[in-house]
Formats: C-alpha cells, structure tokens, sequence
C-alpha cells in the first residue's frame, strides 16, 4: 500500500494493490471513502474482530492433527488462509454451467426437491426496461454486458458463485 496526495493536492490518496486468482488489482482509495456508511460498518466490525482476535492469534490443537500443537498467526492474513483451507477439508466443490449438465440425482438434490428449493415471484413491472436488459446480458454484443456487469455488480445480492 502507498500513500500520495491527491490530484487536488487537499487530499490523499492510498493505492492497494491486490493479486486475485492471478489477475493484478489496483485500487485506489480517497480520504472521502473512509467518511461513506459502507466504510464505517466494515471498520466497526474489524475493531470487534481485531478486539476478539489480538495478534498473535494462537489456536487450540485441532482434533486430528499428528503433532497436537498449538497453532500460532502472526497476521490476520495467515489466520484466514488457514481457516478458509480448514473450512474446506472433506468438501468436493463442482460447478456447472447449467442443470443440463448435472446427473439426475444432483439435479434432484439442488434444485427440484421441494425441501431444499426456494421460489422467488419476480414481478415485471416495467417489461420493456425488462426487455432491453435482457438483450444486453443474451445479446452478441460484448461490451454492453461487460458496461452492465460493470455497473451493477456491487449491487448484486445473495449470488451463487
């Protein structure tokens, strides 16, 4: 992370750069961002989870583990690499472009049993925004879906990704 003044010279600004799935990310942040509703509510909880959690973060020895020792992080970074990779142990995850591509029972399991399903009602109240919409996510066209994915995807709720 650095920080530089702004290109108005009142400011600052601070530059992160992140590596994701091996796509470089740079982002920039201004001092108004730490002044937003979205920034507060995510400071907030970090003090609590920083206030439960100081560093080092030591954790009990794990059930199954060979050497029965105590595990210690010295960053909140190595405490979450560990606990998304503990997370995942006896976890087989498959994806799948569409329901054709599952097998009868899979496709029985995740999406026509009637216990684990949820139905949404979607009313259309303006069919012809409805209409041009869908036309820019179906269409051929690639950078209108890539200008609508753009701009709404922070909107977006509760996607299965």
């Amino acid at each position: 992370m650095t920080l530089e003044d702004a290109a108005d010279g009142k400011s600052q600004v601070a530059t992160i750069e992140t590596t994701r799935y091996g796509n470089r990310h740079t982002t920039k942040l201004k001092t108004e961002t730490t002044r937003t509703s979205d920034w507060i509510e995510v400071n907030a909880l970090w003090n609590k989870l920083t206030a439960f959690l100081p560093l080092p973060i030591q954790m009990p020895p794990e059930k199954n583990s060979a050497d029965k020792k105590n595990l210690e992080f010295q960053t909140y970074a190595e405490w979450l690499h560990y606990a998304l990779e503990l997370s995942k142990r006896g976890m087989y995850i498959q994806r799948y472009k569409g329901l054709g591509e599952m097998n009868p029972e899979q496709l029985w399991d995740t999406t026509l049993n009637p216990e684990n399903r949820t139905l949404l009602k979607i009313q259309v109240e303006d069919a012809i925004a409805a209409d041009e919409t869908f036309s820019v996510l179906m269409g051929e066209q690639v950078e209108p879906r890539r200008k609508f994915i753009e701009d709404n995807a922070l909107m977006a709720r509760e996607l299965d990704v």
